[in-house]
């Protein structure tokens, strides 16, 4: 609805709107080729395809804790994560993940996608067996 006037006399036009309806999926989840260094509030599905070993770093606070980076990839590409205490255990090679509320930084020119302090990381489907798993198996003759 229009209102227009002068002083205390208005006048009404009604405006009918037409549209169209279209029937689309929405999805909140991004693509990694969408990452960008300062990219924040990623929400994100893709699969790990690499895993490195743990390492301990010191924080600027002086806090030691435990950091693994691991790969995952969709169909537009690939991109680093950050894992961090807990989440390294529980995340495996072959795994489908979703990431909520995480952020793209850059680490050595590179963008690198962590949860941070109030992100989250959930297994949403699991992997083959793990790589050392894997090597114990019998092998067929």
């Amino acid at each position: 609805m229009i209102l227009s006037g002068s002083g205390s006399a208005f006048s009404k036009v009604k405006i009918n709107i037409v549209y169209e309806a279209y029937n689309f999926e929405i999805s909140d989840n991004m693509n990694i080729s969408d990452l960008k260094a300062g990219s924040s509030d990623v929400e994100l599905e893709a699969t790990v395809v690499e895993k490195q070993e743990p390492r301990e770093v010191i924080t600027k606070y002086g806090k030691r804790l435990n950091v693994a980076s691991a790969v995952l990839k969709d169909d537009t590409g690939t991109i680093t994560l950050s894992l961090w205490g807990k989440d390294i255990e529980s995340v495996n090679v072959g795994d489908k993940v979703k990431i909520s509320k995480g952020y793209v930084g850059e680490f050595k020119g590179n963008p690198q996608l962590s949860t941070g302090k109030y992100g989250k990381i959930e297994v949403i489907g699991k992997g083959d067996v793990p790589e050392e798993e894997s090597s114990d198996l019998p092998e067929d003759e």
